[in-house]
């Protein structure tokens, strides 16, 4: 039973979206204030775990699907990896703004507004690549 190609890619995606989950039922202020600790060494997990896969994507699936003979192919993987350009630094200055517990109980109002506004837009991002990349990367195989 060999592994589609895009296996290991839609697990992270699974894994990702259970950390969400987890930094999600801390989204109100009383508990940010106790449990700030706690949330930032998830949101350090869920960094990290963002950081690999972007760099595994990079490393192996885009090169590959950017030599693809079919420009479907090509130009979905080209559309792919500018988007992603663009949301790394987003990615980077929210994790760099709230890198601290002291930070997060100490901003709790604005911490839970832009982290519901990060986690919408990576909600939308591993849809979009679960349907529309890996469906290609996958048939391209």
């Amino acid at each position: 039973n060999k592994m589609g190609k895009t296996d290991k890619y839609r697990k992270d995606h699974e894994d990702l979206v259970k950390i969400v989950t987890e930094i999600s039922g801390f989204l109100n202020e009383g508990k940010l204030k106790s449990d700030a600790p706690k949330v930032s060494t998830l949101l350090g997990q869920l960094m990290g775990k963002i950081k690999i896969h972007l760099a595994m994507e990079d490393q192996a699936l885009y090169p590959e699907l950017l030599k693809s003979a079919d420009p479907k192919v090509k130009e979905t993987a080209e559309k792919f990896k500018s988007e992603m350009s663009g949301i790394l630094p987003v990615v980077e200055g929210y994790a760099k703004k709230w890198g601290t517990p002291t930070a997060i109980s100490g901003g709790a109002a604005a911490f839970i507004t832009e982290t519901k506004g990060l986690f919408d837009a990576l909600a939308k991002r591993i849809q979009k690549e679960n349907n529309e990349l890996y469906a290609i990367a996958d048939k391209a195989a």
